[in-house]
């Protein structure tokens, strides 16, 4: 097969380059593949922080 653009890795910078990817409408027509060496079984990671008030 043959892809456009390939995305090593399904962390927080590829999820991003592939959603700006996905939004960029003269890019509505490639394909896209997105490969990651680890089968996550569970959601073990989060998207937010804690921050101590100063």
């Amino acid at each position: 097969m043959k892809y456009d653009y390939i995305i090593a890795g399904s962390g927080c910078a590829g999820l991003s380059l592939l959603h700006s990817l996905l939004n960029t409408p003269s890019l509505q027509n490639t394909s896209i593949l997105v490969i990651d060496q680890d089968q996550k079984q569970h959601n073990d990671r989060t998207w937010c922080f804690w921050e101590k008030q100063p």
